[in-house]
């Protein structure tokens, strides 16, 4: 073996470290095959080179701007210090705990492996295609992750930073105070997790897939970039803007999810977290769970939310909400607002003051709910599904008294009509989907100095049409049986008895009155 323990490698010089596979000679002496070459606890100066491989090892080398160590072929260099040099890790060569300070560059090319490199302030470690860096300790430095480059388990902290670049991959990394992680043109994080402070950018196709947000982390989608499989803990929050799009966030409590200027939230489900959109901002399938909230403000879109049991969505003046179901939460659309693409209650309230035009249907989906007119000027919409006195349309500006009436009138057809409740000057005038009778709506107090409006069933109707029906079929045409008080005289009888037992003469939401 030949031992070059602390020595200084100057410029011009390059020495090998590990086996000699062929006789070589190095300062005059020869080594044949088979012998050793110790590189351990050299400094490295500019101009100067050390190349480790074929099962060498190299440990605690000092690498100066302008030399470079190169482990390749089985080589290792081990726990470097890197100011200003230069580190490549080629083809079989493993680089382990190196340090990189400021001016110092590692580049990890195809079939080389890094691991646990620490990257300061001011120098930057490469993943070139093929490469891989593994466990990196960002701290002032970057990380930069090019085609086919690889890294895992990478700590961004203290302005550290990481850039993934078209068809570059970062698995499991984690972003914490003061540190960023940009992914753009393709470029893919995998399972990363943001700490106090940390942040992630996706730019121009950058891509994001089951990235967990910790308190004060923050992610930001930018144009034509998607993040997936997002998780908000406490603390957390996340932006998608200008055609950025975020799907499948699941937000906890104390998280905040917005979209603004052309970004997208799709999928999200807010189980205590909220969710705003800003002007610009389009937020698709959104479940809002118990203590989950949603607020839509002016010029912002949201399609196809469903608002459970404890959740909120509340749409501002200049917002749109379009094709909500209500199913036991709360729905508050303020003057100015937009009800779109219809509505559907299958538990749970709406207050309505903002605009539902023409040709736009609320629907009692369920067998309760309560509808609340706000500002019946703007309501030009039709309900459709009024059924039973756990349904009520609210009158908010109606006090309730007994000089309020009500009526009804059939169109033609049978299968809508129009509803008209008076209160001295007051006069609304509602579209409804089914048929009714006048006298089975109930007008009754809301609690809150409005009016509600109710049509219970009319439930024996339902079995006088079946036994009518039974009775006919064992009599038959032209007989005058006596049944349940009721003499059928005829067919003729028979004919204008069933006819007043009929869906339409009977009316009511269900037919059946």
């Amino acid at each position: 073996m030949l031992d070059l323990y602390e020595d200084i490698i100057s410029s011009g010089a390059t020495l090998s470290g590990g086996v000699i596979t062929a006789s070589t000679s190095i300062s005059g002496a020869t080594l044949s095959s088979g012998a050793m070459v110790n590189l351990s606890y050299d400094t490295l100066l500019s101009g100067g080179v050390a190349r480790v491989g074929h099962e060498g090892v190299a440990t605690e080398l000092v690498i100066n701007a302008g030399a470079a160590a190169i482990a390749q072929s089985g080589g290792v260099l081990s726990a470097s210090l890197v100011s200003g040099g230069q580190i490549q890790v080629r083809v079989g060569g493993t680089d382990s705990g190196s340090v990189l300070l400021t001016g110092a560059a590692t580049l990890v090319s195809s079939g080389g492996l890094s691991v646990s490199a620490s990257v300061r302030s001011g120098a930057t470690e490469y993943a070139l295609a093929g490469g891989v860096v593994s466990g990196a300790l960002v701290s002032g430095g970057e990380l930069v992750v090019s085609s086919g480059g690889l890294t895992e388990g990478a700590i961004l902290s203290a302005d550290g930073g990481e850039s993934v670049l078209r068809g570059g991959v970062a698995i499991g990394e984690e972003v914490d105070g003061g540190g960023v992680a940009v992914a753009q043109g393709g470029g893919l994080f995998s399972g990363a997790t943001l700490y106090s402070g940390g942040l992630m950018q996706l730019e121009s196709g950058g891509v994001a897939d089951g990235v967990t947000i910790n308190s004060d982390g923050y992610l930001v989608v930018y144009s034509a970039s998607v993040a997936s499989a997002v998780t908000l803990l406490s603390g957390g929050a996340e932006t998608a803007v200008s055609g950025g799009v975020i799907a499948g966030t699941v937000a906890k409590a104390g998280t905040l999810a917005y979209a603004q200027s052309g970004g997208e939230l799709s999928a999200s489900v807010l189980s205590g977290g909220g969710l705003e959109l800003k002007a610009g901002g389009l937020a698709s399938g959104t479940t809002i769970a118990e203590a989950g909230f949603a607020i839509i403000s002016s010029g912002a879109i949201d399609e196809g939310a469903t608002v459970l049991s404890g959740g909120v969505e509340s749409v501002q003046s200049g917002g749109v909400v379009s094709a909500a179901t209500i199913n036991g939460g709360s729905l508050t659309v303020s003057s100015g607002a937009i009800v779109s693409g219809g509505l559907v209650i299958d538990a749970g309230s709406a207050v309505i003051a903002g605009s539902v035009a023409a040709g736009q249907t609320i629907s009692f989906g369920g067998t309760s709910g309560d509808i609340v007119l706000d500002n019946l000027s703007a309501f030009s919409g039709m309900i459709a599904g009024l059924a039973n006195t756990s349904q009520t349309i609210d009158l908010a500006g109606f006090a309730y008294g007994s000089g309020e009436t009500v009526s009804w009138v059939e169109a033609a057809g049978h299968a809508s009509g129009t509803l008209t409740i008076i209160d001295g000057a007051k006069v609304a005038t509602l579209a409804l989907l089914g048929s009714y009778v006048t006298s089975n709506f109930i007008l009754s107090a809301d609690g809150a100095g409005g009016t509600d409006v109710a049509d219970p069933p009319l439930a024996d109707q339902t079995h006088a049409v079946a036994r009518f029906v039974q009775v006919a079929s064992v009599w038959g045409a032209g007989s005058s049986p006596a049944h349940d008080g009721v003499t059928l005289i005829g067919a003729a009888a028979e004919s204008s008895f069933a006819r007043a037992l009929t869906p339409a003469a009977a009316s009511g939401s269900s037919g059946l009155r």
